[in-house]
């Protein structure tokens, strides 16, 4: 699905990405690397290859796209340092041409460190004209901000009341929201604004459903 946001053309994506042509770059938000060992230490059992696969889909966008660079707005990493992060050091390797922007998210505290020995340009908002990427909304930004952190998910009603939540791009005046890019974040029902537009991810595609 293309957008023109401030005259820019950007392409957002059924993986819950976006990609901005001009500058050849790709925009995710709130992956939550080690969420699974968080939940694993907690006695919440989940697979492996769930790390497997978040790579994996990261792989796929960036052989599609071959972008210069990956802004990530936030929450890369989930908690504290764990053996996921030597799963990301091996297939970073692959990747050293890309530059890796990290807008640092309130998750991300905890593996500064290794986040930057990982080959991160770390910073707290990073202003790209005509965009400003943040990790959170900020209703009075003057500055067109581009966001994540609420891994907005709509609920649309089917005509026998059927409910169905789906993650979604969230776009007002002044902000864009991005849909969560990891499997494992769950999903806050958002309430859309008059005249926002929201943009549903189907799983395969993107799709503009109309804000009642």
């Amino acid at each position: 699905m293309e957008v023109i946001i401030e005259n820019q053309l950007l392409v957002l994506l059924a993986e819950k990405a976006i990609y901005w042509p001009e500058l050849k770059t790709l925009i995710i938000a709130d992956l939550h690397f080690g969420k699974v060992t968080h939940f694993n230490k907690s006695g919440i059992n989940l697979p492996v290859e769930t790390i497997i696969q978040e790579l994996k889909k990261l792989t796929i966008l960036i052989e599609r796209f071959k972008p210069d660079a990956i802004i990530f707005l936030g929450d890369f990493f989930h908690h504290k340092s764990n053996y996921e992060l030597s799963y990301f050091e091996s297939w970073r390797k692959s990747y050293l041409q890309t530059e890796f922007i990290l807008v640092i998210g309130n998750h991300d505290k905890h593996a500064l460190k290794e986040l930057k020995q990982l080959n991160f340009k770390l910073i707290m908002e990073l202003l790209c004209p005509p965009f400003l990427f943040a990790h959170a909304p900020e209703k009075t930004s003057k500055q067109f901000r581009i966001v994540g952190h609420i891994h907005p998910g709509v609920k649309l009603l089917g005509k026998a009341n059927q409910q169905l939540i789906l993650p979604a791009f969230c776009l007002t005046e002044k902000q864009l929201l991005l849909p969560a890019f990891g499997n494992f974040t769950g999903l806050k029902v958002y309430k859309p604004e008059i005249n926002e537009r929201i943009f549903v991810v189907t799983g395969t595609k993107v799709v503009e459903v109309r804000n009642t």
